[in-house]
């Protein structure tokens, strides 16, 4: 009694219905576009302009090398793929109005891809 029976199970296989997510095979790295990995500048701006040039050629991978790299709020794009290296660290602002003036000028995004949902410092490795 309590055990499980599991003679004449075949396994169920789902790997059919997943699908692969892939994307074009361009990286744009954050430094190419002005991003100090210093732990001290703000890169929003370059962060942005990576992936708007990214998505503008077609979509790709955004690179965030190693380093210490402070943003603001990062709205992802269709097919961009957020990539960290080894030993990066994406550190987000503790300034509430980084975050502030993105819902005064923009009332929809609240819909969209915002990282952080607060304006708390996290660390994201991936």
């Amino acid at each position: 009694m309590g055990g499980v029976v599991t003679e004449n199970v075949s396994p169920v296989h789902i790997t059919s219905d997943i699908l692969t997510t892939t994307f074009p095979d361009r990286t744009c790295s954050i430094d190419s576009y002005g991003a100090k990995g210093d732990g001290l500048t703000k890169n929003t701006s370059a962060i942005r302009l990576a992936i708007e040039d990214c998505v503008k050629r077609g979509g790709g991978t955004i690179s965030i090398p190693k380093g210490r790299w402070l943003t603001g709020p990062i709205h992802l794009k269709s097919n961009i793929h957020l990539y960290l290296s080894d030993d990066a660290e994406l550190l987000f602002s503790q300034s509430f109005s980084d975050y502030l003036q993105l819902f005064l000028l923009d009332s929809k995004a609240w819909n969209s891809t915002i990282i952080p949902l607060s304006s708390m410092r996290k660390t994201v490795k991936t």
